[in-house]
């Protein structure tokens, strides 16, 4: 009979933490109206990216942007899609 309670415990706070984490990626969704708006051709409001690669990124970019393939990127990090 232990055994039984035991698994049973098991499941109970699998399904506890299972909830946690999808209610937790719910809060903390962010809105795409909320972000401030780009300056540049990378916009981090993650705040993932060093300084350095910002600045490399944006160079690559912007050749790209003045080249003959007139051809434009944005990189945007985000710290949530929500869903």
């Amino acid at each position: 009979m232990n055994s039984c309670y035991r698994h049973l415990a098991k499941g109970l706070r699998l399904i506890v933490v299972a909830t946690l984490l999808f209610a937790s990626g719910v809060l903390y969704a962010e809105r795409a109206a909320d972000l401030p708006q780009p300056r540049d051709y990378v916009s981090d409001f993650a705040h993932v990216l060093s300084p350095e690669a910002i600045a490399r990124i944006d160079a690559i970019c912007s050749q790209l942007d003045h080249s003959q393939a007139n051809a434009k990127i944005a990189v945007v990090t985000v710290n949530t899609l929500d869903g």
